[in-house]
């Protein structure tokens, strides 16, 4: 009689915690399902970030310099041009002293198979000379300066070194540590004042029950508590892993944004070699009558920024006549003469070509005196590099001064600036 209550009462139990067992039993089942997703997920990403990796490794070793270059010793002294000047530094200061990813950096790091320009044993950069003077003064007075500021992060020159495959080793099975641990141990009490009234035969029964109830729910305790406990351990490697592939790869995608601006750099580089011009700054009777004349090196690019202006113009006229009549070539490289002489129009032109390098098509920095002004617009409207930015200017100043620098696009349609 005694054991068909116990029976009754564990099938009851059993019944009761079913339920709720199946219940717990799908949680975790969807539990380590997930796990096993992320698990897929991480190796796919560890594969993409493996290919990307081997991938920028693969291009900085084709585009890079001999390994001849990078065994030229830090004193070895380098030519460099900007403009007509030339300027000397050493290899060892472009090198080490300057930012590696500033753009002189980037030119003399040997990343990038660059060279000097044609004949002139010298590396040519189209920039202003006083930019360059600046640059190669001190690595502090380059940090603001075109050529000299530090331009990204040095992820494109470390990412080979990040070993993907150190993975976070995600648990495949349970161990001893997960199975110490189960619900507390059912007991029965029972008040003292009510001891001895109580039949021991009751008594018997409860302790009976508790023992088997103890037996039923420990032995279930144990193996829920131990999948749950490999479980949380297989979601924390999951977890870390992805928090450090994560990581990965947001270092490989910034190294290789860096690295496509490196090679934008390296390209401008090469486009001013390519393009490279050699501007005589008169005739030839000039020079006979003179003894000298001036000289501007630059690039045909910025020459025929405005494809339109009197400057493009001039220059595609002294390039076509350049062209059937002999030219003395400085260095081999392509050289032409405008008719530009006198000290005004020689002002001029150097003055259009800093506008053009610096700041155009805006309106160039406005200078505070108004005869300064009027000479830096009567350059532009010379030239035909005038912009509808430049009319900016008129909300600073008077309306005389609006009228004498802007008289001829007000009465006579003769506007200098640009037409769309």
């Amino acid at each position: 009689m005694i054991e068909t209550e116990i029976e009754a009462a564990i099938n009851q139990l059993r019944a009761d915690t079913m339920p709720f067992l199946d219940v717990q039993r799908q949680r975790l089942l969807s539990r380590h399902k997930a796990v096993e997703r992320q698990s897929k997920e991480l190796h796919s990403r560890r594969r993409q970030a493996i290919n990307l990796q081997r991938k920028l490794y693969l291009d900085q070793q084709n585009k890079g310099a001999p390994s001849v270059y990078h065994h030229i010793k830090n004193n070895f002294e380098l030519n460099i041009w900007s403009g007509i000047n030339s300027f000397k530094t050493t290899m060892g200061y472009v090198r080490n002293d300057m930012p590696t990813t500033s753009r002189i950096g980037i030119i003399f790091s040997g990343r990038h198979l660059l060279g000097e320009l044609g004949r002139t044993n010298a590396w040519f950069f189209n920039r202003p000379h006083i930019e360059m003077e600046k640059c190669l003064q001190s690595p502090e007075c380059a940090v603001d300066q075109y050529l000299g500021k530090k331009l990204c992060g040095d992820e494109h020159l470390t990412f080979q070194t990040i070993d993907v495959e150190d993975v976070v080793i995600i648990p495949s099975q349970a161990n001893e540590n997960d199975f110490n641990s189960g619900i507390p141990a059912i007991e029965i009490s029972m008040a003292e004042d009510n001891a001895e009234t109580i039949d021991p035969d009751l008594i018997n029964l409860a302790d009976t029950i508790a023992a088997r109830a103890n037996a039923v729910l420990n032995c279930i305790s144990v193996r829920f508590a131990a999948n749950l406990n490999y479980l949380k351990r297989r979601e924390r490697a999951v977890e870390e892993e992805t928090l450090r592939v994560s990581q990965i790869e947001k270092h490989f995608e910034q190294a290789e944004i860096n690295w496509k601006l490196e090679k934008n750099i390296a390209q401008e580089y090469r486009r001013w070699s390519e393009c490279a011009i050699l501007v005589n700054l008169g005739t030839e009777q000039d020079r006979l009558q003179r003894g000298v004349i001036e000289q501007v090196l630059t690039t045909t690019d910025l020459l025929l920024r405005v494809p339109e202006s009197a400057l493009a113009k001039m220059v595609v006229k002294a390039r076509q006549h350049a062209s059937y009549e002999e030219t003395h070539k400085r260095w081999g490289i392509e050289t032409i003469s405008l008719p530009i002489s006198t000290p005004k129009t020689i002002w001029s032109f150097r003055t259009c070509l800093l506008y053009l390098h610096l700041e155009y098509p805006k309106e160039p920095t406005m200078p505070t005196s108004q005869i300064d002004r009027k000479e830096l617009w009567k350059a532009a409207a010379r030239f035909g590099i005038l912009t509808k930015a430049w009319s900016n200017w008129f909300y600073h100043l008077e309306p005389a001064e609006m009228w004498e620098l802007h008289y001829g696009d007000l009465t006579f349609g003769e506007s200098k600036m640009e037409k769309k």
